[in-house]
């Protein structure tokens, strides 16, 4: 047994080889195929992993608790704070993925500037930082001078990370737009400018009509303005309506009048002029009864005109097809086999 397993060592080894470089070529495809099941969303190979969007939902979800009172109360409310997460988080990726493609960079000593000279509106409302009910920018600066509260120091950071980076893209792409003199006046004085109106409103309908107005007067008026009294011509009509339904008599004499027709094209008349003259049907009749290739199973076409149609062989003349169509009926003549 031992010779035959050394025997077969070599084969063994190879297997296992094989075997190995195959199970790392398959977990390497499906991390770049796939994300991994701690992945919930990726965004041009940028991935957001499942903690960071629960803390994100928790997160927005205590802020919405903060501005209505209360915490999402239906299923509807928690999806929509979930979507604005996810989009959210999309933002921040292409945001991020613009950063370094444009080379955007944000230095420590930017982002100090910043928190010294352009506090958050969350600090302008701050009644510890105001003098007289307004905002003291000094007594900041001094704060975050003395403070040693590291935590709020590196959310501050944070914010100031994520605002420079867009302030800088925004002046990029702004950097080229010109606004004419007339427009920024126009948009100044839009934002600045005010007026106060006043106004009364009378309806001459609620005044009582105390002037009197002679015959003459209301004559010579309508005299030097005739075009204000003319109005459209007007008839009122009075009618009765009696349904007219085809009777027996109505069916003979159709009847009588096909059997007419078809002797007339029997005895040798084009029928294509008489279609023109006889024809009730205002599409067809105008190109001489013509219909045009019709399949064997057309179905825009009544089932006993087709059955007609079908019956008939090439050039033959059918005879009345008794469609029941009040007073109408049909001829068809095959122009080639179906």
């Amino acid at each position: 047994m031992l010779r035959t397993m050394r025997a077969n060592a070599k084969w063994i080894f190879y297997i296992l080889a094989i075997a190995f470089v195959a199970w790392l070529a398959i977990g390497q495809v499906m991390s770049i195929l796939g994300p991994s099941g701690n992945v919930v969303l990726r965004v041009n190979r940028k991935e957001f992993q499942v903690t960071e969007f629960q803390q994100r939902v928790q997160l927005a979800t205590e802020q919405y608790r903060q501005q209505y009172g209360t915490a999402p109360l239906s299923r509807e409310e928690d999806r929509q704070i979930q979507d604005q997460v996810i989009n959210q988080m999309i933002q921040d990726a292409l945001l991020e993925q613009e950063y370094r493609r444009l080379g955007i960079r944000v230095s420590a000593e930017e982002i100090i500037a910043m928190a010294h000279n352009s506090p958050l509106p969350e600090v302008t409302r701050d009644p510890q930082f105001q003098t007289d009910g307004q905002f003291d920018i000094r007594k900041w600066q001094q704060f975050l001078s003395t403070t040693t509260d590291r935590n709020l120091l590196l959310q501050i950071e944070a914010i100031y990370r994520q605002q420079i980076p867009r302030i800088k893209l925004f002046e990029y792409l702004a950097s080229d737009v010109y606004i004419p003199d007339a427009k920024l006046w126009r948009l100044y004085k839009d934002q600045h400018d005010s007026v106060r109106v006043t106004s009364l409103v009378v309806s001459p309908y609620t005044l009582t009509d105390s002037i009197p107005v002679s015959d003459a007067e209301l004559r010579s008026y309508i005299e030097k303005h005739p075009d204000d009294f003319k109005r459209p011509a007007v008839a009122y009509v009075r009618f009765i309506t009696i349904p007219r339904l085809p009777n027996a008599a109505d069916s003979a004499a159709a009847r009588a009048h096909v059997a007419r027709v078809r002797s007339e094209l029997a005895r040798g008349a084009k029928f294509e002029d008489v279609a023109r003259r006889e024809s009730t049907d205002s599409s067809s009749g105008q190109r001489g009864g013509d219909l045009g290739w019709l399949k064997r199973n057309d179905t825009t076409l009544v089932a006993p005109f087709m059955q007609a149609v079908r019956s008939l062989k090439p050039g033959q003349l059918s005879a009345s097809t008794g469609l029941s169509r009040g007073s109408d009926s049909m001829l068809g003549r095959m122009p080639s086999p179906m």
